[in-house]
């Protein structure tokens, strides 16, 4: 199953894609394609219909920042409505959810939660292996060689770069998703308002848990006066003075596992239908991808499914009359910026499981490299 970071995608979306892009009423509409186009590659990389698109009915939540009040603080672009989101993005959602709808794409949100949240519950609480598409560094602690979930990041130059429990010692020190938060914690996140510990980087806060296993085991020893394992003097200090900081900052980080989403995660994905799939799309200039779109669901495992359940009949793209050419509002070739930064170029791992596989452990303890290792999805 993929469960997209819908947030990260939009975003992405609308700051490299040219706002030019608009709809019959002159309303930018380049964040709508670029998440349609980006959900249409996902479903053609692994051949797989098998996607929720999650989101965050609260972006800044309560129960987080009643631990961190900081928590995200800096990014609110409007005092009044406690909102971070440009009102040229915001208009734009709704058209991006009824196409989803529509086509059978489940949206998944959860009042007072964030989209994290709701991915790691479905992660918890899926039968088959992950795939979390999200740029979002945070998401790395969900990851889980027993349970197979992985991560699918977008990279610089069009790439997506797969990693999985495997990849985490070699990229960034650290043995799992567990250890990754607590790393994060010492390595702070300004853009969420999270200050982690002075003067303690990445690869500090690495060695130190290399070294003593656990944050807990790191300020322990600090508190002994330790002065090995890269714990000099000045570390400890800090350490032991931010040790209230640093726990606040691991619970705010940590996902909610119990959500209640209301989907049944063995139904995904829903039936498509095509009138309101016309609906949605109609005069909003976004033709071409939500043919792309409807395209990847209807080839998607077609004849190679395994799970015994009956999928949902395509919902084939709308022919247009011969001869009838694009109008002055209508969906022209995507723009080159949209295709470098969604559409991965070369991809890593390049594997297309079927829907509907059992979760493989040996698949998922292989520790061969990224650039080998089979990631895979149902």
């Amino acid at each position: 199953m993929v469960l997209i970071d819908t947030p990260a995608l939009y975003y992405r979306a609308f700051y490299s894609v040219p706002d030019s892009i608009v709809n019959d009423e002159g309303q930018p509409v380049n964040a709508v394609r670029g998440v349609l186009d980006a959900i249409a590659q996902m479903i053609r990389r692994f051949d797989s219909p098998r996607v929720v698109a999650t989101m965050d009915a609260d972006w800044r939540p309560a129960f987080r920042t009643a631990i961190m009040p900081e928590y995200k603080a800096a990014r609110v672009k409007d005092a009044e409505a406690g909102t971070e989101i440009p009102p040229e993005l915001d208009a734009q959602l709704p058209i991006m959810t009824d196409v989803l709808r529509a086509a059978g794409i489940p949206i998944a949100e959860v009042d007072g939660t964030e989209a994290d949240d709701v991915i790691a519950t479905m992660a918890a609480q899926s039968q088959t292996p992950v795939v979390i598409v999200s740029p979002d560094r945070d998401l790395l602690a969900l990851i889980d060689a027993a349970s197979d979930v992985s991560v699918l990041r977008p990279r610089k130059g069009g790439e997506w770069e797969a990693i999985s429990q495997a990849d985490l010692p070699e990229a960034y020190g650290v043995p799992d998703g567990t250890r990754y938060r607590e790393l994060a914690a010492m390595r702070g996140d300004p853009s969420d308002g999270l200050p982690g510990a002075p003067g303690i980087g990445e690869k500090t806060a690495a060695t130190l848990l290399a070294n003593f296993g656990s944050l807990e085991s790191i300020i322990k020893a600090a508190k002994a006066g330790v002065k090995t394992g890269g714990l000099s003097p000045k570390r400890a200090a800090t350490l032991i003075e931010e040790e209230e900081t640093l726990h606040k900052t691991i619970e705010v980080m940590r996902c909610l596992t119990d959500v209640a989403h209301g989907l049944d995660l063995e139904s995904v994905p829903g039936e498509c239908d095509r009138t309101a799939v016309e609906a949605a799309a109609h005069g909003q200039n976004i033709r071409r991808s939500v043919d792309n779109l409807i395209a990847a669901l209807g080839d998607a495992g077609r004849g190679n499914d395994q799970s015994g359940t009956t999928q949902p009949a395509p919902c084939l793209p709308a022919r247009q009359p011969q001869g009838q050419g694009p109008g002055p509002h209508q969906d022209p070739q995507p723009p080159q910026s949209l295709l470098r930064s969604l559409a991965p170029r070369r991809v890593r791992d390049r594997s297309r499981p079927r829907p509907g596989h059992s979760r493989d452990s040996s698949a998922s303890t292989s520790r061969r490299p990224a650039s080998t290792r089979r990631l895979h999805a149902s």
